[in-house]
């Protein structure tokens, strides 16, 4: 029997590829798992395969509670990621599970828009950062830790390149939550711009009133856009700030 069968005690190349993807994205549903690990037309052989790597202790699953209907989101199990990440980084293994499944479902489409984007020179998720695996060297990665961002963004722009924080917001914070947070970013000059990806009007009219009063004269550094159009494939990704530059990805 080949080492790389279902039933053998090896694991394929493309279980390794998976626990690396679930190692960057946290988290992911079937769905994105096939999408950019798999590629198979029929999901119920990649369901089958996630099973088996469940039955393995490789693999865990939680129900995922999204707007549309409730998922089985799938993350590596403790003793996988120890093992995946063995070597690779003194960042303990429980930093880096997902504690809010459905907004880091979302984000790894989100990761997924901007990957490929000719100006998008790299994508650091949460736990890259958390990690230092694959940060660019020199990355002040301290900063977009302790504010808090989802993830990072190396922006090249005429031979420049610019170190950005992603923020996904799915639920709206108070006044005072969001006007702390934008002047910690201003006064940050290691973060040279912001952009908030958020659900819904509500809190994109937010964002954008509390930054225009404080930001005065300075030169806005929060671009925002929402979800719907970040997810939309034929929708340009760019991104607006209070002052009517525009920041495009592509």
């Amino acid at each position: 029997m080949s080492s790389w069968t279902m039933l053998g005690s090896a694991l394929r190349p493309r279980d390794i590829s998976l626990f690396e993807y679930l190692f960057i994205n946290r988290i992911a549903i079937a769905r994105q798992i096939n999408r950019d690990i798999f590629e198979v037309r029929d999901l119920r052989n990649v369901l089958r395969r996630l099973r088996f790597l469940i039955q393995r202790g490789c693999v865990r699953r939680i129900a995922v509670d999204q707007a549309e209907m409730p998922k089985w989101g799938y993350h590596l199990s403790p003793g996988r990621l120890r093992k995946h990440l063995s070597d690779r980084t003194d960042c303990h293994w429980r930093k880096l599970y997902s504690r809010s499944e459905a907004h880091d479902v979302t984000l790894v489409d989100i990761r997924k828009r901007f990957l490929g984007c000719e100006r998008v020179a790299d994508y650091l998720t949460k736990n890259i950062l958390e990690s230092g695996i694959y940060c660019p060297p020199r990355f002040p990665t301290q900063w977009f830790l302790v504010l808090n961002c989802d993830a990072a963004i190396v922006f090249k722009n005429n031979e420049k390149t610019f170190n950005i924080a992603i923020k996904y917001e799915d639920t709206l914070r108070t006044k005072v939550a969001y006007q702390t947070e934008l002047e910690a970013f201003y006064i940050r000059n290691e973060i040279h711009g912001v952009i908030y990806i958020v659900d819904g009007d509500e809190i994109l009219n937010a964002i954008v009133n509390i930054e225009k009063s404080f930001c005065m004269d300075r030169l806005s550094k929060i671009f925002s856009r929402k979800l719907s159009d970040v997810l939309n494939p034929v929708t340009t990704l760019q991104f607006f700030n209070n002052t009517g530059n525009i920041l495009k990805a592509v």
